[in-house]
């Protein structure tokens, strides 16, 4: 029932006669658990603009993708990883993709990333491999916020900070699949400085 593109419904659909939210999913067992942890990070993001109910795109990816800050995302998915296999971080844009999964890769831990302008074949290589635990991270970058279904998933980054409940409660989702051996998903929230910003997190 919530649009990002501000288009109602109204016009087909007179009222919601049913709904049924995350919690209740989670308490009826149709998903698995939360487990989340802010880790908070030294970026402020207060100057960056915002556009459409959320950050400006571009701003945001200067503001947020630097090598400190990345570096900061990989050393807090190693400490509190445990077990874990499967992490599925958002980016905010292509080159903060690229630089995650190079700084990952620095670190010593296999990673990959996934854009619209990914070859279709390296696509679904990636995530035939990632399906099957061949590789621990998969970094995206509005390709994975709805419609995807990889209930490995055990970790999601969230990388992107975002002012939109609805992609929060997307990115969120991705990671709520329930799966053989799976308890729960660990939610790592890098929460950067930001004042007088509506910040989901």
């Amino acid at each position: 029932p919530k649009r990002t593109d501000g288009v109602g419904l109204e016009k087909v659909f007179q009222e919601i006669i049913y709904h049924k939210g995350l919690m209740e999913m989670i308490d009826e067992k149709f998903l698995c658990r939360m487990r989340a942890m802010r880790i908070s990070t030294r970026t402020d993001i207060s100057k960056v603009s915002t556009r459409m109910g959320d950050f400006a795109e571009g701003e945001l990816a200067n503001t947020v993708n630097t090598p400190d800050r990345n570096d900061l995302i990989v050393q807090a998915w190693r400490e509190h990883r445990g077990q874990r296999m499967s992490a599925l971080a958002f980016c905010a844009d292509v080159q903060h993709i690229h630089d995650l999964v190079d700084t990952f890769r620095e670190n010593g831990i296999d990673a990959h990333g996934i854009h619209g302008k990914t070859p279709k074949e390296e696509r679904h290589q990636w995530l035939k491999e990632f399906k099957a635990g061949q590789f621990p991270v998969l970094a995206n970058c509005g390709c994975f916020t709805e419609g995807a279904d990889l209930p490995r998933v055990d970790t999601l980054l969230l990388t992107r900070p975002t002012q939109s409940a609805t992609l929060f409660s997307q990115i969120i989702g991705r990671g709520l699949r329930t799966h053989p051996g799976k308890e729960d998903v660990l939610i790592l929230d890098f929460v950067d400085v930001c004042a007088n910003k509506n910040l989901m997190t």
